[in-house]
């Protein structure tokens, strides 16, 4: 069964509020729901390791996933160099 792509909604529910040039950015890249749910645990787990080096692909990636990964991890980077300067 094939999926649909992600829809406004389906962020959201998974990720939260987002601002309308990150939704635009996440919806464009064409994945489905599976696939965001996906790059979300292997943030998880990229959070558990004790280095600095991210996992860039795990076997079950696909290019839409590892598009998704790439937006995710610049928005955490952000997010996290925000709450260090104290302008979030």
């Amino acid at each position: 069964m094939i999926e649909n792509a992600l829809t406004r909604d389906d962020l959201t529910r998974t990720i939260g509020d987002v601002d309308d040039v990150v939704a635009a950015e996440l919806l464009s890249v064409g994945a489905n729901l599976t696939e965001l749910l996906a790059a979300l645990r292997v943030l998880e787990q990229d959070e558990h390791l004790l280095t600095d080096e991210p996992v860039l692909e795990t076997p079950m990636t696909s290019p839409r996933m590892n598009d998704l990964l790439e937006i995710l991890r610049r928005i955490d980077d952000q997010d996290e160099e925000a709450e260090y300067l104290g302008t979030d």
